[in-house]
């Protein structure tokens, strides 16, 4: 099934709100999951922002060092 623009923008949006839920509930500091998961921080705080980059490996990464699960996120 193949979303429409609307509908995979509002999907990127809810997937970052998630990273920053998860990263702030687990009490971490950006720059912690930036290391952690092989970005810059810049990167990162755009990835959390809604316009850096968007990749699921980049996910599975952030949900393994969170102990958080993948497919909640997306």
């Amino acid at each position: 099934m193949a979303l429409t623009p609307g509908e995979s923008d509002r999907l990127l949006l809810f997937t970052q709100s998630q990273l920053a839920w998860q990263r702030k509930a687990r009490g971490l500091r950006t720059s912690q999951v930036a290391d952690a998961i092989g970005l810059p921080l810049r990167t990162y705080q755009r990835l959390e922002e809604g316009s850096g980059p968007f990749e699921l490996d980049r996910i599975k990464l952030f949900a393994d060092f969170t102990d958080s699960d993948p497919f909640a996120i997306v």
